[in-house]
């Protein structure tokens, strides 16, 4: 089970990171009793070396996105600063989602991430998340999108998206689960999820 986390130019560190480890961490709980490992786990990129946050961070790709002809989840994180801004320097990764997405890859979004999400016109029609305090500027960019405000996960079909903030602890533990049922090594992160992030009013999930 091949997993992509698309590490964005001026991405967020604290939501690139995330993913990454919680797949690997999901392999080593695996092993611990006595599974095999079933996820492997890659960054891709536009650049081999790519700069997160304002520049503090840089993170060194495996796999050029371009390169990457067919993968069972990728993942987008959100860029940080200046939405606009973001999706311009992230712009030729847009063609390359849309491809992957349409010989059958899963996608999902972390918080702002349904931005460049929705630039590749495959959330057109459908629902989405994404941060609370971003859904009017969303909504004026996308009007064809319907963003769901209060929903911290929203799946529909192989597409899936997180709320702000923490939510996207919600998103990538789901799909830990999700995945990890796709390739015979069910691990339930239920409990997990309820302890350590309660359900708040109203909703937490939608389809």
């Amino acid at each position: 089970m091949l997993i992509s986390v698309f590490a964005p130019e001026k991405g967020v560190i604290e939501a690139v990171t995330p993913p990454y480890r919680a797949f690997k961490t999901a392999n080593d709980f695996l092993m611990a009793l006595g599974k095999e490992a079933i996820f492997e786990v890659e960054y891709v990129g536009l650049t081999p070396f790519v700069s997160a946050n304002d520049g503090e961070y840089t993170i060194r790709t495996d796999r050029l996105l371009r390169d990457v002809s067919k993968t069972d989840l990728l993942i987008i994180p959100p860029v940080y600063g200046n939405i606009a801004d973001g999706i311009e320097i992230n712009a030729d990764a847009i063609p390359h989602i849309r491809k992957l997405y349409e010989k059958g890859c899963s996608v999902a979004s972390l918080c702002l991430g349904a931005f460049l999400l929705a630039e590749t016109g495959l959330l057109n029609g459908k629902k989405c998340s994404t941060h609370w305090a971003y859904l009017d500027e969303f909504r004026a960019r996308y009007p064809g999108i319907e963003v769901v405000d209060g929903a911290i996960i929203t799946e529909v079909g192989n597409i899936y998206s997180s709320g702000g903030a923490s939510s996207l602890w919600n998103l990538v533990l789901y799909l830990i689960e999700e995945f990890s049922d796709r390739g015979n090594g069910r691990i339930n992160f239920k409990e997990l999820r309820l302890r350590y992030w309660p359900q708040q009013p109203g909703r937490i999930y939608s389809v």
